[in-house]
């Protein structure tokens, strides 16, 4: 579609939409926010994908701004939630009282704990949810390439992998104040 060229719903198909611009976003996130993660065809379907869940996607006066608004913030929104994710393992680290010398038994009791948490919690998800998280967070696999594998849409499997980690991040943050209200209570 030539630069200046916009579509609207009343106009044109989703369907239509996605031919016009869907190539347009992929490059757009790719030149802004580089390569990934998250991967920017990845970013493109999801916001396709919240598009076609409006409830009247026809109130949208100017799909392709809609559409790069949305991959934009797509993106802002997994380096935040990465951001608190780093954050969260730099604070556990911490209280570990880990250091580049090595682990405490202290340490290694702490990690052994919380890796089986993370059993637990991912042995009692869903079992999409289990998949999801294997495929993306064990074999690095994208969620195009999740997509193609199930047949699941790229954004059941955003929802699918977010809805994973919280379970597991609740789990372990309820853990360690669990954890730390004993050793207050022992100490």
């Amino acid at each position: 579609m030539r630069a200046g060229a916009h579509l609207t719903v009343k106009s044109a198909s989703i369907d239509a939409i996605y031919r016009a611009y869907a190539r347009e976003i992929s490059r757009a996130i790719f030149k802004h926010f580089g390569a990934g993660p998250p991967e920017p065809d990845d970013v493109m379907h999801a916001a396709f994908a919240r598009y076609a869940q409006l409830a009247d996607p026809g109130a949208v006066k100017n799909p392709r701004a809609f559409l790069h608004t949305t991959a934009r913030n797509i993106v802002l929104d997994h380096k935040r939630a990465g951001a608190r994710m780093n954050a969260f393992v730099d604070t556990v680290l911490q209280e570990a009282g880990e250091s580049l010398g090595g682990f405490s038994p202290e340490d290694v009791l702490i990690h052994k704990e919380q890796f089986a948490i993370m059993v637990s919690v991912l042995k009692r998800l869903p079992k999409k949810q289990r998949v999801v998280l294997t495929m993306n967070r064990l074999h690095h696999k994208s969620y195009a390439q999740i997509a193609r594998e199930t047949g699941w849409s790229t954004s059941d499997i955003g929802r699918q992998l977010q809805a994973g980690l919280k379970a597991i991040d609740d789990a372990i943050r309820r853990a360690n104040g669990y954890n730390r209200r004993r050793a207050r209570d022992d100490g």
